[in-house]
């Protein structure tokens, strides 16, 4: 959680942070797994969701919160 927003994150092979860490900007959060049997295929899944009115959450466009 990040004060009304939630962020989601799949296909993690390794974490480096706790739930309910607190994180730092550009900090590591874990590595995508690698699908070795699949040619080395990654898929990092990120979601971000704006919980400001409960009950009404939304999926918010993650390419407006990505750094260069």
């Amino acid at each position: 959680k990040h004060g009304s927003y939630v962020t989601v994150y799949a296909n993690l092979g390794k974490l480096s942070v706790r739930k309910g860490e607190v994180v730092k900007r550009g900090q590591a959060l874990g590595t995508v797994y690698v699908y070795r049997t699949d040619g080395n295929r990654s898929i990092l899944h990120f979601e971000i969701r704006n919980a400001t009115s409960p009950g009404n959450i939304t999926k918010e466009n993650p390419e407006l919160w990505l750094r260069d």
